[in-house]
């Protein structure tokens, strides 16, 4: 006795576009915390004087740059929203010095200078992703029509 099981035509096409679909949702979202990434990294710079290749250096470096380094962790974890696995593979580190570097940032919050610094590079930065989001948004009412 054999069993027919009947399957949709389809089916076999649903599959990898399926697949696609999950490969532009990942480009996508790699793209994003690219230039999520680089915007905070940028910003951060500017105020640290810090020269953004060093954000990705391999070893731990200076404390300045350790500190700036944690503090572009912690925005764009806190700030932007992004993992703490997202973060570290943004840096080449693991989620672990990520959840240090915000550690060290919200102790840091207490003293009132560093609260101001750190509540303007958020405001900027709430400033750059609004527009970035606009102008995407834009672009792709743009493509549509």
């Amino acid at each position: 006795m054999s069993i027919y099981i009947e399957t949709s035509k389809f089916s076999k096409l649903e599959k990898p576009a399926t697949k696609i679909y999950q490969a532009d949702k990942i480009a996508c979202s790699k793209s994003a915390i690219q230039n999520e990434g680089n915007n905070v990294v940028k910003i951060v710079s500017e105020v640290s004087k810090v020269p953004v290749a060093l954000f990705f250096h391999h070893s731990r470096c200076k404390s300045q740059i350790a500190d700036a380094r944690q503090l572009a962790m912690y925005l764009l974890h806190v700030a932007v929203g992004k993992s703490m696995s997202e973060v570290g593979r943004f840096f080449g580190r693991d989620r672990t010095t990520v959840s240090h570097a915000c550690t060290i940032i919200e102790d840091k919050r207490d003293d009132e200078k560093f609260e101001a610094m750190v509540c303007q590079l958020e405001d900027r930065l709430e400033d750059i992703l609004f527009e970035t989001t606009m102008t995407r948004d834009a672009n792709e009412q743009k493509t549509q029509h």
